[in-house]
């Protein structure tokens, strides 16, 4: 049995970045929170995953546009990523911060 991880994946971004690529230690419930602080107009954020070695990156939610200060909470159930990571693809203002919490574990074959 797997036991849950979390892990920082952006903080204090103030503009367009993609965070360093976080291991999910073989989970397949894999929750993100996005948390924006002085948001008004806000920005693009998307998570993405890669099963090759970091080499190509997939999005793995929709666009999560943040217009608003607060607290948004995306959700990814029953698909193995090897590696997560979150992208401000666009931003206009505000400041973010991106979490993961993990669970669930894929089965070996």
């Amino acid at each position: 049995m797997a036991h849950p991880i979390t892990q920082k994946l952006i903080l204090h971004a103030s503009g367009a970045a993609t965070g360093d690529p976080t291991d999910t230690l073989g989970h397949t419930d894999v929750t993100f929170q996005i948390n924006s602080v002085i948001t008004a107009s806000g920005a693009t954020i998307k998570i993405q995953g890669s099963n090759d070695g970091n080499v190509n990156w997939a999005d793995i939610t929709s666009d999560q546009v943040i217009t608003a200060s607060g607290a948004t909470v995306v959700s990814v159930t029953g698909k193995y990523y090897e590696n997560v990571r979150a992208n401000i693809s666009s931003h206009t203002d505000g400041e973010f911060y991106v979490y993961m919490a993990a669970s669930g574990f894929a089965s070996v074959k």
